[in-house]
């Protein structure tokens, strides 16, 4: 149970069903709905002053209710029978008369309509705690509907599948007087015909019908000023009108007690690591959901399944130790564990791939320019690590290994089992040596059926190919203008639609302008300013980059509007988009990583260092 004040301790097991600071936020509206709501006493009672049966004997009362006794008394004594009449000492049956009762139900029938949705649902949320409780406390059943459902079911209570079924209660159709009256006759039906306390929650326009039905109505409006974050509430009931109006919370904590209020304070979605983070990326392994891959300080990498939803709990990791002197070259997954792919700088002419905690390694022989390539950055000592992945790049053949080194992409045949083989030899994915020197590869992404890649070719375009079961091809192209940036970069996006056999690519095409190259219609320009793009790609049905806002937050740049992520905890470091779903990952100075979905407007998880961030 929760801590509440003395004033609002009466819902604290109903605001238990929340989460902790969820419930300390939506305690002040509990309480200010319940005084304008009312006892249930004061709402609905039965007609009174009418006989049911007799309660016992009274010394007062007309003499055709004079027990027996008394008439035989007057019979065998008349003198006694009048001196106890004169006395006031006769005995009359009593009659039972019934009084005033509360209804012995309670329901309330909400609205989902379009009007409802968004900061409505909070308070339709924060009126059924209300009446449920004031249904217990005065010894009646409590049950809900949806206006909108045609089949008038009722659910009994307020639980957390209650809480789910009121929030994920959304369409479209706008209900008339005609559902109202529905529901009344649905009502009347019941068991409890004539009996029932009967709410109405929804907008304005449905005041008028709820008085024709006999139903107290909850009147929710968003209030719709300029810098104004508030809903108003009238409440009509018998007498007069009440009016509410109630801030609205912080942005965050709206878009939290809307999509996941039953979360326990995020306690399952945060961590320990052994270590602090300097990087992260996400990987996607074949018939698998996204992973994290993190390299922490020491040279060790953690693969971390990133959950689903804001409900889901954190799994467990899959660590790979670092290796001492030796670079690490590209990192992958593949199944649960974590493929590494590192080179020694005594020999760089082969690499060296380790899988999960398997003791065994596949030294892989690279051709002699790549190789020549990965030694010149070694001695420069600004080597990337590129990613890795099996991949079926062959129709009815074993996977294939491919790896990004040295800005190149080397693929090595018939990858099955650990280990194939001690030593294999890797050629190259694409283009020959002549090839590479006219053009420039910027990033990869690998998928369970295909490769995709961009380059900038002749220092004029952007080339995305592809590489699959039927051979590589060019997808797309995309202009680069003559005075554009020194260092062209190109991030894979969101999929969008997610059939799509490869998915959005945003190109820096000129100083703070991006083109989103997309594989369902024309490219889009999108605009940066002087913020850094993180990634790009669809959500919620709209185009958009992640940049960097400043130091401590990133924000969902669209051409409609932006929404801000929430802050970070230290300065932000690095951050990565995942290719397959809408997720932003970053990491801060302290080594903190969090994982943000932007289409549930929710964190997922958290990675503390074993210290915590100071």
């Amino acid at each position: 149970m929760i801590e509440l004040p003395a004033a609002l301790a009466p819902w604290a097991g109903e605001l238990a069903l929340l989460s902790t600071d969820l419930a300390l936020t939506l305690a002040p509206w509990v309480g200010r709905l319940a005084v304008a709501i009312g006892d249930l006493s004061e709402n609905r009672t039965s007609r009174t002053a009418e006989p049911d049966g007799y309660g016992g004997l009274a010394r007062r009362g007309p003499y055709e209710r004079l027990v027996t006794t008394e008439w035989a008394l007057a019979e065998l004594y008349p003198d006694e029978f009048l001196r106890r009449a004169a006395a006031g000492e006769h005995l009359f049956l009593d009659l039972t008369r019934r009084g005033p009762r509360r209804a012995q139900r309670s329901i309330a029938v909400v609205s989902a309509g379009p009007s409802q949705l968004g900061a409505p649902r909070l308070a339709h949320l924060a009126a059924l705690i209300v009446l449920s409780r004031r249904a217990a406390a005065s010894g009646a059943a409590f049950s809900w509907g949806v206006l909108e459902d045609a089949a008038h079911g009722l659910g009994d209570g307020l639980d957390a599948g209650a809480i789910r079924r009121l929030l994920d209660a959304r369409t479209a159709a706008v209900a008339g007087a005609g559902a109202i009256d529905t529901w009344r006759t649905a009502i009347d039906d019941g068991a409890d015909r004539g009996d029932a306390d009967w709410w109405l929650i929804g907008g304005p326009e449905l005041v008028p019908a709820a008085r024709r039905a006999g139903a107290a109505c909850l009147a929710v409006r968003d209030l719709l000023e300029p810098d104004a974050r508030a809903i108003e509430i009238e409440v009509h009931r018998r007498g007069p009108t009440a009016r509410l109006r109630l801030e609205l919370p912080a942005p965050d904590v709206c878009a939290r007690l809307l999509r996941d209020p039953l979360r326990r304070g995020g306690a399952t979605r945060v961590a320990p690591a052994p270590a602090p983070a300097i990087t992260v990326r996400f990987s996607a392994p074949a018939g698998s959901s996204p992973k994290l891959l993190v390299q922490l300080a020491g040279g060790d990498l953690q693969c971390w399944p990133v959950p689903s939803s804001p409900r889901d709990r954190l799994g467990q990791p899959h660590r790979c130790a670092g290796r001492p002197r030796e670079w690490m070259v590209a990192v992958g997954v593949r199944k649960r564990g974590v493929l590494a792919v590192t080179a020694s700088p005594d020999d760089p002419s082969a690499v060296k791939v380790a899988y999960g905690g398997h003791r065994d390694r596949v030294q892989v022989v690279l051709p002699g320019d790549v190789a020549q390539r990965l030694d010149e950055r070694m001695q420069r000592r600004d080597l990337l690590v590129g990613t890795c992945g099996l991949v079926q790049l062959r129709p009815a053949a074993p996977v294939d290994l491919v790896i990004e080194v040295a800005g190149c992409l080397v693929v090595v045949h018939g990858f099955t089992g650990w280990p194939p083989a001690p030593v294999m030899r890797a050629s190259l994915l694409w283009g020959s040596a002549a090839e590479r020197q006219r053009a420039q590869l910027v990033t990869s992404e690998l998928r369970a059926h295909s490769a995709q890649w961009a380059l900038v070719a002749e220092s004029d375009r952007y080339e995305i190919i592809r590489a699959s079961e039927s051979g590589a091809q060019r997808v797309a192209t995309a202009p680069l203008d003559p005075g554009g940036p020194p260092s062209p970069r190109v991030v894979f996006g969101f999929h969008h639609p997610q059939q799509a056999r490869w998915g959005p690519v945003a190109c820096e095409v000129r100083a703070e302008e991006w083109l989103l190259v997309r594989p369902d219609g024309p490219p889009m320009h999108l605009s940066a300013g002087r913020s850094h793009v993180v990634g790009g790609g669809w959500c919620d049905g709209r185009p958009g980059l992640v940049v960097q806002r400043h130091e401590h937050q990133l924000r969902w740049q669209r051409r409609d509007g932006h929404d801000d992520l929430p802050p970070a905890t230290a300065e932000i470091m690095t951050a990565a988009v995942c290719p397959q779903r809408a997720l932003v990952a970053w990491v801060t100075r302290h080594g903190e990583v969090v994982v943000y979905s932007l289409e549930h407007r929710a964190v997922l998880m958290r990675l503390l260092p074993a210290a915590g961030p100071p």
